[in-house]
């Protein structure tokens, strides 16, 4: 696994908003929906136990934002069997910190490299614009 000071082992921090229930990963009370629980206990959904998940920072950026990010989560085949599936009418997407600790759990280099460039996007761009500023 690629060292990432983005990703900690959940050895290190265990995130606070996500208590283990029974020992598995589950979004918030407040964002977990009926349908994902039948399909977790009729095994068309999976989930991970609490142990495997990492704590987490994602930085606020629009390009890693949840809605941006969904689709791709949703049709990868390592990520897509722990999220709830969300009809398009219907965009009420499950808890920020629940949706990149399975992405950091099953694809963190994945996770990884989009923060890594992320953030060299944003830089980049403040480069710029400062480059831009100085007199000649």
């Amino acid at each position: 696994m690629t060292t990432s000071p983005y990703i900690v082992s959940a050895r290190q921090a265990t995130p606070m908003s996500h208590r283990p229930v029974g020992q598995i990963y589950l979004p918030r009370q407040d964002s977990t929906s009926l349908e994902f629980m039948k399909a977790v206990f009729t095994g068309q959904k999976q989930v991970i136990r609490s142990q495997e998940v990492p704590h987490v920072h994602v930085p606020a950026y629009p390009e890693l934002s949840m809605g941006k990010l969904w689709d791709f989560a949703a049709s990868c085949k390592d990520i897509a069997p722990y999220l709830p599936d969300i009809p398009g009418h219907q965009r009420k997407m499950p808890d920020r910190q629940f949706f990149y600790g399975i992405i950091a759990a099953r694809t963190p280099e994945i996770l990884h490299t989009m923060i890594v460039e992320a953030h060299e996007k944003r830089y980049r761009a403040k480069l710029a614009r400062q480059e831009e500023m100085l007199p000649v």
